[in-house]
């Protein structure tokens, strides 16, 4: 895969298609080292969590004896719903590289999807939760929309010394809505944010992912692609130390499969949530 085709110095036929020969040897090297580099790092993350679960089953096998509500609570459920969510992960974007995201358009109220999961961050106590809400009705699949939302608000949380924000705007002249997602955690250093989305990144510091599966950010991106819009890593806005903020961008028309269009209805801001 690494040997090459000789390009003569002709200039002619045979030059391009030598040239045009390598190019395609070189993706073609160039996807396998990817393809290779993938299956290792999933056989890694997935070692983790297997080693837990097979071990304590081993346990209770070599003791024959039974294992205790708590050790199934907080080791053997959340290790083995950790395999599930990371094995769901890895299907989603295989069949993303192969047929794109799947989805299911109907009329979305986005706004709805942000206030129900700042609702759910602030149950769980583990950060601070302030959301500035704009009402948004967009078409789009609400499943993968309320999952891409999802995964950035646990990744927010997952980071953040007190605090999670959620900002929801709209651009009419664009016909643009953006969620922001903004954590007071370590941040990340901008010479890192291109790859922060591909898969099994990992950064040096205080903001190494330790407890996702390495595939959120980069499940994010393949359904913002899919309903056509961008997502991207911001400094944190005034008010924030440090941190940073992801920013979700959609376009608010998109043509339903009957031919007819749903155009965004935003209206003035609701009050804060705090």
């Amino acid at each position: 895969m690494s040997r090459r085709v000789p390009v003569p110095s002709t200039d002619d036929e045979v030059t391009r298609l030598a040239t045009t020969m390598n190019s395609m040897l070189e993706r073609l090297e160039q996807s396998r080292a990817a393809q290779l580099r993938f299956v290792g790092d999933a056989s890694h993350e997935m070692r983790s969590p297997l080693t837990t679960v097979v071990g304590l089953l081993d346990l209770a096998d070599d003791t024959d004896s039974p294992i205790d509500v708590r050790t199934l609570r907080t080791l053997l459920l959340p290790e083995a719903r950790r395999l599930q969510n990371m094995v769901d992960d890895l299907l989603l974007l295989a069949r993303s590289d192969e047929y794109g995201v799947p989805l299911h358009i109907r009329d979305v109220d986005l706004d709805d999807i942000v206030a129900s999961e700042a609702r759910r961050l602030r149950s769980l106590g583990l950060a601070a939760v302030a959301a500035t809400i704009i009402p948004i009705r967009l078409a789009g699949d609400p499943e993968k929309l309320s999952r891409a939302i999802r995964n950035l608000a646990e990744n927010a949380v997952r980071y953040a010394a007190s605090t999670v924000r959620f900002d929801m705007s709209f651009d009419p002249r664009t016909g643009v809505a953006s969620i922001a997602v903004t954590d007071d955690g370590p941040g990340i250093p901008r010479d890192r944010r291109d790859v922060i989305f591909d898969r099994f990144t990992r950064l040096d510091g205080d903001r190494r992912n330790r407890s996702g599966s390495g595939l959120g950010l980069s499940i994010v991106r393949e359904i913002v692609r899919a309903h056509g819009g961008s997502v991207s890593v911001q400094d944190p806005p005034a008010g924030f130390a440090h941190g940073v903020t992801f920013v979700i961008s959609l376009p608010t028309a998109r043509r339903l499969p009957d031919g007819a269009v749903s155009t965004a209805l935003a209206m003035p801001p609701r009050q804060p949530m705090r």
